[in-house]
């Protein structure tokens, strides 16, 4: 390929002739800094990651929380198809749903409601997938990238403030589509907003700066990994524990609205789910549009969290953090089967779910973060690097469709077990194997193998769409970071003081 051939948004064979370092294949995969660089040509400048530009992430991630459109729009949701549903025991129509079973016409047959909340979140899953590969691909390409989470986060707003009215049973229908297209406008903007994290952690200062001393010989990789490795977990951690202390002050305010609103008529549930529903959206208003951010010291506020206080004292890997967090998960699934024979245990009971609300909170919720983390370490390197305003989302993208491969394919298998066993509590036993063989696949994972297969994935694009001969592959050694670091001198971006960590 050479430049007269080349399309623009390839970088032509005569423009990185200049930069262009011999290396040797056992080189390029065993060098210590090669092994944490790009070959690939760098376009424009290389951002470093403001403290201001942190805490946009981490305030964003509050308004994002989901409290709307995926916890209390499902409430809402299902109080609509108890309301206008039936009890099977008694003829179609004739007696409203109690305490026991409650049926519904829905996708063709009657159903349970159980039945029907898991094929309708199977069939939002399914469509987030195929939106997802969509975007994702478009992701990597001109301006798009901001808007396309601009784009889900509108709609998400727009759902919850429609949840306004949908208040009779009769609009269980309606009800249904919002909840779909609340749940795509939530999982889109949480998506592409998680995307935004592995570069924020590779552009951080101390991060870059660990990178020239590791090309230089200054430092060793095991030194600059594990700084990488905690990087990447306090920006994940953190961004939780803002989250959560910001819920609380939103689930107080909503606590109030649920206590004034609802009265021993079942009508005014649904009033204030959907009052809930449009409020959580303004504080999402709120968090997004934020012009300040006030940049307080958030050092200690980090040992908050447990989770990431054990891992950065004790140095544990981000892979062992996923995997003892897994167990809890499988925990749960592991106690739904026990409620399979009987009725005294296994999420029978009220406690049991005030239970699991602060086990979750505790044990499960840590997951998001940790397993963001964990992506961001497998992914190439360079593909996370913000240049000229540019971040790559196609693989956060990639992972997320597999994801919601998983969460369409489960609710259909789910609610298939349901409707032919009759018990609630049957597909934990599915879940529970899923879990058990997710789990023995993810400690297969070798980290320190994924990062040289990414290396040999960067070298070969550098051949197949740059045109660059393998003797020719770009090492991000001393000159380039030393061309890096007099572009960043030369710009305009906000220093941080000298040992200063943005938190």
């Amino acid at each position: 390929m050479d430049g007269s051939t080349a399309p623009d948004r390839f970088i032509s064979r005569e423009k990185v002739e200049d930069h262009l370092q011999p290396v040797q294949d056992d080189f390029a995969i065993n060098d210590e800094a090669t092994l944490f660089a790009s070959p690939l040509p760098i376009v424009g400048e290389r951002k470093t990651t403001t403290r201001k530009e942190v805490w946009s992430w981490y305030v964003y991630y509050v308004g994002n929380s989901g409290l709307g459109p995926f916890n209390f729009a499902i409430s809402a949701w299902q109080n609509l198809l108890y309301l206008a549903g039936w009890d099977p025991a008694y003829p179609k129509g004739t007696v409203p749903c109690g305490d026991g079973a409650c049926n519904l016409i829905a996708f063709g047959s009657e159903r349970s409601v159980n039945s029907i909340v898991l094929i309708t979140n199977g069939l939002s899953f399914a469509f987030q997938a195929v939106l997802f590969l969509i975007m994702g691909s478009f992701a990597d390409y001109g301006v798009i990238r901001p808007h396309i989470t601009t784009a889900f986060t509108v709609l998400a707003w727009a759902v919850s403030f429609a949840w306004l009215g949908v208040e009779d049973p009769s609009k269980w229908q309606a009800g249904t589509a919002l909840y779909i297209l609340g749940l795509i406008g939530y999982q889109g903007a949480l998506t592409f907003w998680t995307a935004a994290f592995p570069g924020l952690a590779r552009d951080l200062p101390e991060i870059k700066d660990s990178e020239e001393k590791l090309a230089r010989g200054d430092t060793d990789r095991k030194s600059h990994d594990r700084l990488d490795m905690l990087a990447r977990n306090r920006l994940a951690n953190v961004s939780f524990l803002v989250c959560s202390l910001g819920e609380l002050v939103v689930l107080a305010i909503l606590a109030g609205v649920l206590e004034g609103v609802i009265n021993d008529d079942p009508d005014s549930n649904t009033k204030a789910l959907s009052i809930v529903c449009a409020y959580s959206a303004g504080i999402w208003i709120i968090a997004t549009l934020q012009n300040e951010v006030v940049s307080y010291d958030t050092k200690m506020l980090n040992y908050i969290g447990l989770f990431w206080a054990v891992q950065k004292r004790y140095t544990i890997r981000t892979k062992t953090m996923l995997l003892f967090n897994a167990f809890w998960i499988l925990l749960l699934a592991a106690w739904g089967c026990v409620g399979i024979t009987q009725t005294r245990f296994g999420f029978h009971n009220a406690w049991e779910f005030w239970v699991y609300q602060a086990f979750y909170g505790i044990a499960v919720c840590p997951w998001y973060a940790i397993s963001q983390a964990m992506i961001s370490e497998v992914i190439p390197r360079g593909k996370e690097v913000r240049k000229a305003g540019e971040t790559m989302f196609l693989f956060f993208a990639l992972f997320s469709i597999i994801g919601k491969t998983s969460s369409f394919i489960g609710p259909f298998v789910s609610s298939a077990i349901i409707d032919d066993s009759g018990n609630t509590n049957m597909p934990f036993t599915f879940l529970l194997g899923l879990g058990v063989v997710s789990v023995g696949i993810l400690s297969c994972v070798d980290v320190e193998k994924s990062r040289k297969e990414c290396r040999k994935y960067l070298e070969d694009e550098a051949v197949r769409v740059y045109g660059m001969d393998s003797a020719e592959v770009i090492v991000v050694g001393s000159q380039s970071m030393e061309m890096e670091k007099a572009g960043r001198s030369g710009g305009n971006i906000e220093e941080n003081e000298k040992g200063d960590v943005i938190a």
